[in-house]
């Protein structure tokens, strides 16, 4: 997969990789806004798409290519066939989607829709992960389903995240695939609740290579979780409190 060390910037493990993707997520906030406003009336020209393409790797902090930028609705920008300029040596991008939905639904939150995303996530020297961005997802197939819970507790109250149809790899740092998920479905909403904020969770996989290249396949699992509580399953599984590293894509 070539030269795991390189990368934008450091690799983003453990609280700064978390601290890079809330960052990301409140720069899209506040940027979508002015962004849209400026492009509203440029999208269908060439000029659009780079002001687009430009926005997008300031926030992804990676150089990019995208083959167009629409206005999807009343506050929608859709950004089809998003592609990171590095690649594992192998001409395949680290990171890339087929379509990218941004908007604001009417509760006021922001919406992020990916259709058939792909990262591969490469293991570098230092421990860390890249894209740098997405750093903090390296160690996730060695803890519990809830620590999504916590990677995304510092911008759930005001995001929507639906991923579709998706695929991501963890990349040792000698080129070989540790783990890897495709068929990923992905949904993260607040819930309006009084006196109590709730969020809501759910993970889909098709197929996981896991630890010691198991296959496993269909998974599905449901879940709240709060300020309080990082995961209370609310699907037909037992709850799962304590789970091996190894178990994290395991249905017990």
């Amino acid at each position: 997969m070539g030269d795991n060390s390189k990368g934008n910037g450091k690799g983003g493990n453990g609280p700064a990789g978390l601290g890079c993707l809330s960052s990301l997520l409140s720069l899209l906030l506040i940027a979508f806004v002015l962004c849209f406003l400026f492009v509203f009336f440029g999208l269908g020209t060439e000029k659009g798409r780079h002001i687009v393409q430009d926005w997008l790797e300031k926030q992804f902090s990676m150089e990019l290519t995208i083959e167009s930028a629409r206005i999807g609705g009343a506050a929608e920008i859709v950004v089809e066939n998003i592609a990171s300029m590095d690649t594992g040596g192998n001409g395949v991008p680290d990171f890339k989607i087929k379509e990218l939905r941004i908007g604001f639904k009417i509760d006021g939150t922001l919406s992020i829709a990916a259709h058939k995303a792909m990262l591969n996530l490469m293991e570098g020297k230092d421990g860390g992960w890249t894209p740098s961005v997405f750093g903090h997802l390296g160690t996730l197939p060695g803890k519990h389903m809830g620590d999504l819970s916590k990677l995304t507790e510092g911008f759930r109250r005001r995001v929507r995240i639906h991923i579709s149809d998706s695929s991501i790899a963890w990349i040792t740092g000698n080129g070989a695939i540790s783990t890897s998920v495709s068929g990923l479905f992905f949904d993260m909403k607040p819930l309006s609740l009084p006196e109590k904020d709730i969020y809501f969770y759910r993970l889909n996989a098709y197929n996981v290579l896991g630890s010691d290249n198991i296959n496993i396949h269909n998974i599905e699992r449901e879940w709240l979780a709060s300020d309080a509580v990082d995961y209370v399953a609310v699907d037909k599984l037992k709850r799962q409190s304590v789970v091996v590293a190894n178990g994290f894509w395991e249905i017990k």
